[in-house]
């Protein structure tokens, strides 16, 4: 890969797209006007929950395999999101252990699997996408609390898990990563990744999203 151009600036660029897709979803603009009731955002995080578990684990198999250095570099020093999206779930009154995947839940979590068999430098895409999200989650946080009325963080932690520390987190992640050289196959293995979660994060705010229509 061009040394000229860095991982994380191709991922940003090859998927510009589909973040533009994803982020233009009902819920997710419900979600950046701080309008989307309670109710629907923990049944959002729950499903969030269970991509993250799912995530975070496969991250920690290819840990204690042979596997590509980029595993053990992007993952190191970044929070294990889904603590947070437990104590927010308990916070808003549900079990986590009782949260059921919904269709397009279940089917990124069978592809992640798939990928951490086979050592798939695409979960690194999926890694990008999902703390990448962080940037934004930390103004649906306020919006919300505005919203809600209230200056506790409680319900919200998800959203906001590195504070004052976010941008310092991600650009170090950024500097992390893109200082790994991938070859060419390589570096598709990871925007095909990122692709991919992109794609489910917009699946599975569609399949809520009607869920919350269906209760009206």
């Amino acid at each position: 890969m061009n040394a000229q151009t860095g991982i994380m600036d191709r991922l940003r660029s090859g998927t510009s797209e589909l973040h533009r897709q994803a982020e233009s979803r009902p819920l997710q603009k419900q979600l950046g006007a701080g309008t989307l009731p309670r109710a629907a955002l923990a049944a959002y995080m729950g499903q969030l929950l269970l991509v993250h578990d799912c995530l975070e684990s496969c991250l920690d198999a290819q840990l204690h395999r042979d596997g590509h250095e980029a595993f053990a570099v992007a993952w190191q020093s970044l929070a294990r999101h889904s603590e947070n999206l437990r104590e927010d779930l308990v916070a808003h009154g549900l079990e986590p252990h009782a949260v059921a995947p919904l269709p397009a839940t279940s089917a990124v979590l069978d592809q992640l699997g798939r990928w951490s068999d086979a050592g798939d430098l695409a979960l690194i895409g999926a890694l990008y996408v999902l703390e990448g999200s962080m940037n934004g989650n930390r103004f649906i946080a306020k919006a919300l609390q505005r919203a809600w009325g209230v200056d506790t963080a409680a319900g919200l932690s998800y959203l906001d898990p590195y504070g004052e520390e976010q941008r310092p987190t991600w650009a170090a992640f950024r500097s992390r990563v893109n200082a790994v050289s991938f070859t060419e196959d390589e570096a598709s293995a990871i925007l095909a990744g990122a692709d991919r979660m992109f794609q489910a994060i917009g699946e599975i705010s569609d399949e809520q999203n009607e869920l919350l229509r269906d209760g009206e």
